[in-house]
């Protein structure tokens, strides 16, 4: 028929009537359609066929289920181009230009080597390797790639990690607009023996602990200090704190609380007995423990952390209810029966949160300080038990408890 107003009107009439209807529909009768339609979607039969090979593999993966929509033109990156990354034009994800091939730094490479030399398989140079697998050679290369840099980096984090400054002060900075090595023959040779040890972490830590830089003290010589008032020859041991996680750490260890069990998620829990590791970190709701000993808070990535002296961390060790109850079960691990003499009790009170024993004069100190927190507490028959408990309290407060000595 040909067209006119009324076959218009009664074409709307119809579209209207069928929208009404397919809304009209039950939850059960919309996902028969879903599911006939996926048998002619290509694009998806493309990616459940990927899914469910996936899902074939050794060992069984956790699997989350997720749905994607295409924006624009492009997709989110499933399926095939998982890995690929684009150049994106002005930072749009969803303008997305030619794919950036991986690279190297230049500066970092043997002016003889090819720049694909780690992307290529040495067995099959016709075959692509995988990027990051790329990268890890790269890295450890000590003859063409940045493995001599690597080798520096690491051991200098080490040195900072024992004496609280790097070789090189800036850890994170080796460039020109970093610190100069204190010492680069050392920073060189330590260098050398991580590369010779096959990149193990242990053997210089033993190097690093068993060199008289190391277990020297903390004496101050009048000429070292007008030569070098900040130690940077490291003429002297300066004091150093214990980072906020190893603190947290060594109290629930030492009350005999700590939980060392490896792997799972992490949790917010301030309560929680897991290791420190296991903290989630979430801006928003810090663990208010490490926050106060200078934990970071993750808003930006540093080389090196600041450290505080302020009141309230010793306040907060005195009055944290936390803290006294792991002064309880400290009290509890060395004085597990009232018939153990006081003189024992505080012996192994100090083997277990100092590693040593204690000197006569602590001795004699420590003892009649829980005779005096026994008298306070009148004829109370767990007065003894309690002096004994703030007299753990009072050593997980001590700066020994939290210093390196």
């Amino acid at each position: 028929q040909p067209f006119n107003t009324s076959n218009r009107t009664r074409c709307v009439k119809v579209r209207k009537s069928n929208k009404v209807a397919i809304d009209q529909r039950s939850a059960e009768q919309k996902q028969k359609l879903t599911d006939w339609y996926k048998g002619f979607d290509t694009e998806w039969l493309k990616l459940n066929s990927t899914v469910a090979a996936h899902a074939t593999d050794e060992p069984k993966p956790d699997l989350n289920n997720i749905f994607s929509a295409r924006v624009r033109g492009t997709t989110y990156q499933f399926g095939e181009d998982t890995y690929k990354v684009f150049h994106l034009r002005r930072g749009n994800v969803e303008n997305k230009e030619q794919e950036a091939a991986p690279g190297f730094l230049r500066v970092l490479i043997d002016r003889e080597s090819e720049k694909n030399t780690w992307l290529v398989s040495s067995e099959k140079p016709d075959t692509q390797r995988a990027g990051r697998e790329g990268l890890a050679d790269w890295l450890t290369d000590i003859d063409q790639g940045a493995g001599q840099l690597l080798a520096r980096v690491i051991v200098n984090r080490l040195w900072y990690h024992h004496f609280g400054r790097g070789i090189v002060a800036t850890p994170s900075d080796f460039g020109t607009r970093g610190e100069a090595p204190s010492h680069p023959e050392l920073l060189d040779w330590l260098a050398v023996e991580l590369i010779r040890n096959d990149w193990h972490l242990k053997p210089i830590h033993q190097i690093i602990m068993t060199s008289s830089v190391y277990m020297q003290d903390d004496e101050v010589s009048e000429n070292n200090l007008r030569i070098d008032p900040e130690n940077m020859l490291f003429w002297r041991r300066s004091s150093q704190r214990l980072e906020a996680e190893i603190i947290r750490d060594s109290l629930l260890s030492v009350s005999g609380e700590l939980d060392q069990s490896l792997y799972g998620k992490g949790t917010l829990d301030v309560r929680s007995k897991r290791r420190s590791l296991y903290f989630t970190v979430k801006r928003s709701n810090l663990i208010p423990l490490l926050k106060l000993f200078d934990a970071p808070d993750a808003m930006q990535g540093i080389g090196s952390r600041e450290q505080s002296t302020v009141a309230p961390q010793a306040l907060a060790l005195l009055n944290s209810p936390f803290i006294r109850e792991l002064s309880t079960k400290l009290a509890t691990r060395v004085r597990p029966t009232a018939e153990t003499p006081i003189d024992q009790v505080i012996t192994d009170a100090y083997k277990v949160a100092f590693s040593r024993m204690a000197s006569t004069s602590e001795l004699a100190t420590m003892r009649q300080f829980i005779e005096e927190q026994k008298e306070l507490r009148g004829g109370d028959s767990s007065a003894e038990m309690l002096a004994v408990r703030d007299f753990c309290h009072l050593l997980l407060c001590m700066n020994e408890f939290v210093y390196v000595d």
